[in-house]
């Protein structure tokens, strides 16, 4: 057994018996409440429309060849199983509506870790199958901000009958994103405030991000951008601007949100002055957009995990 501790990040309060009935506020990981709630609360649906990369590809036949079993990893908790190097998901809950079928599931990570890093999942590409063979490809993942060792990933359901038995999902791809941050001062004039021309911002040395409008009001702001590179590149980005004096000190910042977006090549970020209401803006001298980019990068894998013991919710 690996001498690496692990330990579950996130539990449903009924699994601890003094908990239970008391009331209190616990963070609850069960996947679909907090994986699906979390993300509707929020609008973090993540890859909704991205047809580049999670389009959705209906398929019925056998993947026997393609999707070896992988043994459970005696270093988790019972139930984990790893789908990346430090970390383990176990599915929690199937639900069936009329248009399609959600799993959820909860992570554990290895202890010590860096409490603000990210983890892991993004995005990725699985795949939903019955015992006989025929599955179908994930539509999308859904992941909570507030619930980060929680997410749940959804598939049409039209190429399974009511009755069909789910034996199997498979990580078929996963998406991460090596974020890379930095900032550009502009000069501000006053609001409302318009961008004159686009600016370009080199972000790797074939990828850029294009800050193509920027709109400053009293309490509102709007960030255009998009990225460009070889290969048509996805990202996920995060674009928040902070206006300063004369002497560089800070007056106010115009805060992003939500934080956690979809990957894509261009988009729309709307951003909110954060100062207390009503607040003066004079004084201000230049704008700094602040940027981070997270570059998807597709990565192959090939785990496979069992969902047969999970019964369908409807």
């Amino acid at each position: 057994m690996s001498e690496i501790d692990y330990q579950e990040l996130f539990r449903s309060p009924l699994d601890d018996p003094d908990m239970q009935g008391s009331g209190k506020l616990v963070p609850v990981g069960g996947g679909l409440v907090a994986g699906v709630a979390a993300a509707l609360l929020i609008g973090l649906i993540l890859g909704g429309g991205n047809e580049a990369i999670s389009e959705s590809t209906v398929a019925l036949q056998t993947t026997e060849a393609i999707v070896p079993t992988v043994e459970e990893s005696t270093d988790y908790p019972a139930g984990y199983v790893e789908i990346v190097p430090g970390l383990a998901v176990r599915p929690g809950e199937l639900i069936r509506s009329e248009e399609f079928i959600t799993l959820s599931f909860t992570a554990a990570a290895a202890r010590g870790g860096d409490p603000l890093q990210p983890i892991w999942p993004v995005g990725g590409t699985w795949w939903l199958e019955t015992a006989d063979g025929a599955g179908v490809e994930s539509s999308r993942m859904i992941l909570g901000r507030f619930s980060p060792a929680a997410f749940s990933v959804e598939f049409p359901a039209e190429p399974f009958t009511p009755q069909a038995s789910l034996a199997r999902t498979v990580l078929l791809e996963r998406w991460d994103h090596p974020e890379i941050s930095g900032s550009i001062s502009i000069p501000f004039t006053e609001e409302p405030f318009a961008l004159d021309q686009p600016i370009t911002i080199p972000v790797t040395q074939e990828t850029s991000l294009i800050v193509e409008a920027l709109q400053l009001g009293r309490f509102l702001g709007r960030v255009d951008w998009a990225i460009q590179g070889p290969g048509n590149p996805q990202a996920r980005v995060l674009i928040e601007v902070v206006l300063l004096d004369a002497d560089e000190s800070e007056i106010g910042r115009y805060w992003a949100y939500p934080t956690l977006l979809d990957p894509a090549d261009s988009g729309v970020t709307e951003i909110r002055w954060q100062q207390p209401f009503p607040t003066s803006q004079e004084g201000a001298v230049s704008a700094v957009v602040e940027y981070s980019v997270g570059i998807v990068e597709v990565v192959p894998t090939n785990v496979e995990i069992a969902i047969d013991s999970i019964p369908m919710e409807r």
